[in-house]
């Protein structure tokens, strides 16, 4: 299962640390098995297997949902973010 630690810190993003601190909290609250959508989180509508968390006007966590997990696989700016969906929809 991949961490937020993980996503951080090989691409060397310039997260502002209270981002990095909504992310984890975000990932630990599903690990203990709370809604996504209690905690924000919204479906993609081309990709229904994917789930978006906004962190702030200019980031966004992605997670993917598996059988029974949901796992964050990348934080991206919002400008990247349609990229990012268009590329996984194909």
């Amino acid at each position: 299962m991949t961490s937020i630690n993980q996503l951080i810190q090989p691409h060397n993003l310039h997260l502002p640390e209270c981002y990095q601190q909504k992310a984890k909290s975000i990932e630990l609250a599903l690990s203990n098995g709370e809604s996504f959508s209690a905690l924000g989180g919204k479906r993609i509508h081309c990709c229904p297997n994917v789930i978006r968390f906004k962190l702030s006007k200019h980031w966004r966590l992605l997670c993917l949902q598996t059988n029974k997990h949901i796992e964050p696989f990348r934080i991206i700016t919002r400008q990247k973010f349609e990229t990012e969906i268009k590329r996984r929809h194909k």
